[in-house]
């Protein structure tokens, strides 16, 4: 995957840092991927560089195509994991249990299972 080294300010670095911002708006001019690295490079009001950097892996992209967006510009999510993957994975398995849960639900509203069974499943899937 590939890797990119970019500027951030300080303010929008410790936003990261205290995961309030766990996004960027940026030109896509660097063709960004998922599981792509980015190495921050942080600077100052001056753009001066502070000698502080951290890494963090693209998670999700929407692109200039997605309503809203302008010509070349895109934003994408970044997360702490170096292993995107098993990020990406937990979000799918999240989304099954989701999709399990709401069954369990339909079923249980129809007599299927009772609440307590549908308590001991809940454990199971964790």
């Amino acid at each position: 995957m590939p890797h990119h080294e970019l500027k951030i300010k300080e303010q929008f670095a410790n936003d990261h840092r205290l995961g309030l911002k766990p996004w960027e708006v940026r030109k896509n001019d660097r063709n960004y991927r998922v599981g792509d690295t980015i190495q921050f490079n942080v600077v100052d009001e001056n753009a001066v560089y502070t000698g502080e950097r951290y890494t963090r892996v693209i998670s999700y992209l929407f692109e200039e195509n997605y309503a809203g967006l302008l010509t070349s510009y895109c934003i994408f999510s970044i997360c702490t994991r170096l292993d995107h993957k098993e990020q990406l994975n937990n979000t799918l398995d999240v989304r099954k249990c989701k999709e399990i849960l709401i069954l369990l639900d339909k079923s249980k509203a129809k007599g299927i299972i009772t609440s307590e069974q549908m308590v001991q499943i809940i454990k199971m899937i964790g």
